[in-house]
């Protein structure tokens, strides 16, 4: 894992994610919030477009009674998913952070997850195993079963 942080795959990725956050005030930038579940789970979403329109920033918050968390992604100039950041919080104390880059067509080169604190907990946020790869689909229907 230590060798791959360097591979120039990744180095891309951090590129691509550098300059997304640095461009962040010239975005456009749309909020929205959804109570589901009835009421159980509330999320709070931010989809930030380019010049162009191509959403190139993602992210979403969500919480219930036993956990939070939130996901980020980012995308390329095309509106390719290229990285995803997440965190997990749970009432158990638990702690957890994923790191997933994706290559230029969008598929998973790497992964790293972590437990920073806590005994762990099965749920939250998994971004790699259902990465959002049409943010404003997933920004219009933030209730959606797939979440």
């Amino acid at each position: 894992a230590r060798n791959f942080a360097h591979h120039p795959a990744i180095a891309e990725v951090r590129r691509t994610v550098r300059t997304i956050d640095h461009q962040i005030g010239r975005f456009v930038a749309r909020h929205d919030s959804a109570e589901c579940d009835g009421g159980r789970i509330h999320i709070i979403a931010t989809l930030y477009a380019d010049s162009r329109d191509t959403a190139r920033k993602y992210r979403v918050e969500g919480g219930s009674d036993d956990s939070a968390g939130e996901v980020t992604y980012w995308y390329d100039e095309r509106g390719v998913v290229r990285f995803a950041f997440a965190v997990t919080n749970a009432l158990n104390g638990t702690r957890r952070e994923d790191r997933i880059y994706y290559n230029a067509r969008g598929g998973e080169i790497y992964r790293a997850s972590r437990e920073l604190a806590g005994p762990g907990y099965p749920g939250g946020f998994d971004p790699g195993s259902n990465p959002v790869r049409n943010p404003r689909e997933d920004f219009k229907s933030l209730c959606s079963p797939e979440r």
